[in-house]
């Protein structure tokens, strides 16, 4: 691939900039009071948590072209869907879609570009090895 370098720091900043967008996310996790029997409220959050604080590593993992960013990027990958915390989740703010069941055009639009990502983050590192 020609413009590998470019493409992974350019996943590399979405990356970093996810973290920034949800770093609120981890404050609220550990501000709130949860109910005493909702342990699932807890495993939730510190689970969030650990993902938000991971998109950092990543990217410094991605920028790099690191062995262990691109995994790190791959064990991400159920868990954005999962959280819903989208590289390209940006376009939902941008393009504000309302009154739509379940998910907007615009989020399964950046699901797909997700999907992407990860495609092409898999053939960059086949073409390092």
């Amino acid at each position: 691939m020609k413009y590998k370098k470019q493409i992974l720091i350019t996943f590399a900043m979405l990356d970093v900039i996810l973290f920034g967008r949800f770093l609120s996310k981890i404050w609220f996790g550990f501000t709130f009071q949860a109910p005493e029997d909702s342990w699932w409220f807890n495993i939730f959050y510190m689970t969030q948590s650990i993902l938000i604080i991971s998109f950092l590593a990543s990217g410094f993992g991605l920028a790099c072209q690191k062995r262990w960013g691109f995994i790190l990027s791959y064990v991400q990958f159920p868990f954005r869907y999962l959280f819903l915390l989208l590289s390209f989740g940006f376009i939902a703010v941008i393009f504000p879609m309302q009154n739509t069941y379940y998910f907007s055009p615009v989020i399964i639009i950046a699901m797909l570009l997700e999907i992407g990502r990860l495609i092409l983050t898999i053939m960059i590192q086949k073409k390092d090895n």
